[in-house]
C-alpha cells in the first residue's frame, strides 16, 4: 500500500469508530463549506416544527425514502446549478448488498455536490488498485457490508475529497 492508500483504508478505519451521527441530507456551498437543507423533506419531523439548528443540519434519523432516484430527484427538485445529486451509499448497492431503495434514494443518503467533484469520487469507487479492496473495485469490495459500514464509508469519501469538512 502507498501513501494515499494507507491514508484512506486508516481514515475508513478510524471512521467506524468515529461517527455516531452526522447530519444528512444537505446541500454543500463551496464558497463557504456551510450545509443547510433548501425544502422541507430534509430534517422534517412530523410536527414541522424543528428548531432551526436542526432545521438547517438536516437531523431527521427517519430521512425520506423514495422507491426510485427520479422520484427523489422530483421531491428534491434540481441539486443546484453545477451540481447533480450524490448518493453517499451507492445506487448499486441496492442489487449488489441488497439494500431497499427507499434507504437508497433517501433524503439520509443524498448530498448535493459539484459535477466534477461527483466524476472524481464515481471514478474513485471504480478503482481497482488499492490494495484493501484486494483487486476488487471500491464499489464491489463495499458489496456486502451493512449500510452503516457503506454510509460512514461515503462520509469518509466525501471528507477526503474535500467535500465536506
Amino acid at each position: 500500500m502507498n501513501n494515499s492508500q494507507d491514508a484512506i483504508y486508516n481514515m475508513y478505519e478510524n471512521t467506524k469508530q468515529r461517527i455516531q451521527t452526522f447530519p444528512r441530507c444537505f446541500s454543500i456551498d463551496s464558497s463557504s463549506n456551510r450545509g443547510g437543507s433548501s425544502n422541507g423533506l430534509c430534517g422534517s419531523s412530523s410536527s414541522g416544527n424543528l428548531d432551526p439548528e436542526r432545521r438547517n443540519k438536516g437531523t431527521s434519523m427517519a430521512g425520506q425514502g423514495f422507491n426510485t432516484f427520479n422520484d427523489a430527484k422530483k421531491a428534491l427538485g434540481s441539486a443546484g446549478e453545477g451540481k447533480q445529486w450524490h448518493h453517499i451509499v451507492e445506487q448499486s448497492q441496492i442489487q449488489k448488498s441488497g439494500f431497499d431503495p427507499t434507504q437508497i434514494h433517501n433524503t439520509n443518503n443524498l448530498i448535493a455536490i459539484d459535477q466534477a467533484m461527483h466524476a472524481k469520487i464515481s471514478r474513485y469507487y471504480n478503482t481497482k488498485s488499492f490494495d484493501f479492496t484486494g483487486g476488487l473495485s471500491v464499489r464491489d469490495w463495499l458489496a456486502g457490508q451493512s449500510y452503516q459500514t457503506q454510509y460512514d464509508f461515503g462520509m469518509n469519501v466525501l471528507n477526503k475529497f474535500e467535500v465536506i469538512k
